[in-house]
């Protein structure tokens, strides 16, 4: 059985970034192989005793589904540790998600390029993001990336705009793939067997919070036709007649409020990507414009440009968003793509380089 190793975003307290990683694995280990996560951590942030509680809270769920899902290799701190004990591979993959933005990765930006690999170890990139439109990386930097990827059989990632960096700052041709949660239909072994079923809800799920949405929940609470409104891991401590909050819902639960609503509100590119999964309506609002090209990427392929609303006004006083999404052909798009990106993981994963 061959061995693949997977250096991603594994460790962050953050549903997309465990999902990605969990399908990626999944796909991988489905088509016979023996699939690690290279246990690489990012640095820590500074948080205050508030978010702390709360962070820890939500830390020890992530480390229960870890623990249970993931394959993960033992703690590296830095790539030189993981150079003095390299797992042993036939397939080294970094990916998917901003793997390539240095204002996550910091110190550890060449890592994520396998700066530690020798130079006769197989690797790929897959789905691979630089988080923004704009080059992120300085004249050094950039021939210094240059260096480390001219080494790779081959190079994928996740937006129309990262094949474009590639190629003019890079001189590199790059594969554009979907992210590897689009891959996978089948959430059952996390979700269990329990049935899931539509409710007539809302369910908001976004990173960029403050009064502003509380506000607009209010407002949309008096046009929309809905039992429910739920908010996911944003209020912390704050209750409302106006919404049902979860602070920090598991894994699972994440997934299974998705998958029972009726319509999704969110900024969250991994919230995009389940709600298309589920086949929901969904209203989609940049929180920061300059990160925004993953989702709007994702909506171009998909036919779903018009789900992007710019504001919370504009939500309230556009009602496209009442159109009801064709995914009959959504699906089909979908599927077209991931043809397209399977066949680019099967290729990568045989001995055909």
């Amino acid at each position: 059985m061959e061995k693949i190793g997977i250096l991603t975003f594994h460790a962050s307290t953050n549903y997309g970034a465990f999902l990605q990683t969990y399908a990626l694995s999944t796909i991988l280990k489905r088509r016979g192989y023996d699939v690690k996560i290279i246990n690489l951590e990012l640095e820590n942030r500074s948080l205050s005793t508030k978010t702390m509680v709360f962070y820890y809270w939500s830390y020890l769920k992530f480390k229960y589904a870890r623990e249970r899902f993931l394959n993960l290799t033992q703690k590296y701190r830095s790539s030189q540790d993981i150079k003095n004990n390299l797992p042993d591979c036939d397939l080294y993959i970094v990916g998917s998600d901003q793997v390539w933005n240095p204002k996550i990765t910091k110190s550890l930006y060449s890592a994520f390029f396998f700066d530690f690999l020798p130079s006769n170890k197989k690797r790929i990139s897959y789905a691979a993001s630089f988080g923004e439109a704009k080059w992120p990386y300085d004249e050094d930097k950039t021939q210094e990336i240059f260096c480390y990827l001219k080494n790779f059989n081959a190079i994928s990632v996740r937006e129309s705009s990262a094949v474009n960096l590639c190629r003019e700052y890079l001189k590199l041709d790059a594969t554009q793939v979907l992210d590897p949660t689009l891959l996978l239909k089948d959430y059952s072994e996390i979700l269990g067997n329990k049935p899931i079923l539509r409710q007539n809800k809302v369910v908001i799920f976004k990173f960029n919070k403050g009064k502003k949405l509380l506000q607009f929940i209010k407002d949309f609470k008096k046009i929309v036709n809905q039992d429910d409104i739920i908010v996911l891991r944003a209020f912390l401590g704050i209750f409302s007649r106006y919404f049902k909050n979860i602070p920090a819902p598991s894994v699972k639960q994440w997934i299974r409020q998705i998958a029972t609503s009726s319509l999704v509100i969110t900024d969250s590119f991994h919230g995009v990507c389940f709600a298309i999964l589920f086949h929901k309506q969904f209203i989609v609002i940049p929180a920061h414009a300059d990160r925004f090209t993953r989702i709007e990427s994702l909506l171009e392929q998909l036919g779903l440009q018009d789900r992007i609303f710019h504001s919370y006004q504009e939500i309230l006083s556009d009602t496209r968003w009442k159109s009801l999404i064709n995914y009959t052909d959504v699906d089909n798009k979908l599927s077209a793509k991931r043809d397209e990106s399977l066949i680019f993981i099967d290729k990568l994963t045989t001995n055909s380089l």
